[in-house]
């Protein structure tokens, strides 16, 4: 297994790093041998392979999705089949696993599919901005903190994001995931309102409300891309 070592005069221990391209490398101290690096690299093998095959799982890239009736979307972990109605039109919404959208009678094939696409991130934002206040307010009692606001943003990389005035922006495509993956990023951003880096004491702090928080953690980081549109 090829690894790149980087050696540092002030470290007292030795720290394995696996980069999302797969490449590996380990921080030793300055007099660690060679030998026995190469130990700890064996000794972790495992462990590196599989973080090499989350990162796999990371790069696939999510299917386009498909906006007739039968393609499926998620709300909250659960899959629902789109159910395209044409005619009088009707508010979006979703029943006995259904995904139901109404489209008019006068829009267009050109402009069907924009249409249809809108409608469903429409009733996802709608729905989104009410759970997300609603676990907020759990987790808010928990940690004895109160956000200014919550808001929903559409990031490209980030699943939340918390202001200094203490406004809280949570990613809509979120709710497409589990309640349990809603729950951490919710608490995830809240704690940030007392400890505003990713510093020892911020997960510490997480740990205590989210004793698992680390395999919801991975789970977003696998599952993210497909929480997509």
């Amino acid at each position: 297994m090829q690894y790149t070592i980087l050696k540092k005069p002030n470290r007292k221990t030795a720290k394995v790093i696996v980069a999302p391209d797969n490449s590996v490398s380990i921080l030793a101290p300055d007099n660690l041998s060679d030998d026995e690096i190469d130990k700890i690299i064996q000794k972790k093998r495992l462990w590196i392979l599989k973080k090499k095959a989350l990162n796999n799982e990371v790069r696939k890239p999510a299917k386009s999705k498909e906006y007739v009736s039968g393609e499926s979307f998620t709300y909250l972990g659960r899959n629902y089949r789109l159910k395209v109605l044409e005619g009088d039109y009707k508010p979006t919404s979703y029943e006995s696993a259904r995904l139901c959208v109404s489209v008019p009678k006068e829009a267009n094939n050109a402009h069907k599919e924009e249409f249809i696409r809108e409608s469903i991130i429409n009733w996802y934002r709608e729905h989104a901005l009410t759970k997300f206040k609603q676990r907020a307010k759990k987790y808010s009692t928990l940690l004895n903190v109160k956000p200014k606001q919550i808001k929903l943003g559409n990031f490209k990389s980030q699943w939340g994001s918390c202001h200094q005035d203490k406004t809280v922006v949570f990613n809509w495509k979120v709710i497409m995931a589990p309640i349990s993956i809603v729950d951490y990023v919710v608490a995830h951003e809240l704690c940030h309102l007392i400890h505003h880096d990713h510093s020892k004491d911020f997960w510490r702090l997480l740990s205590k409300i989210m004793p698992d928080y680390a395999e919801r953690k991975d789970w977003l980081r696998i599952n993210g891309a497909y929480l997509e549109l």
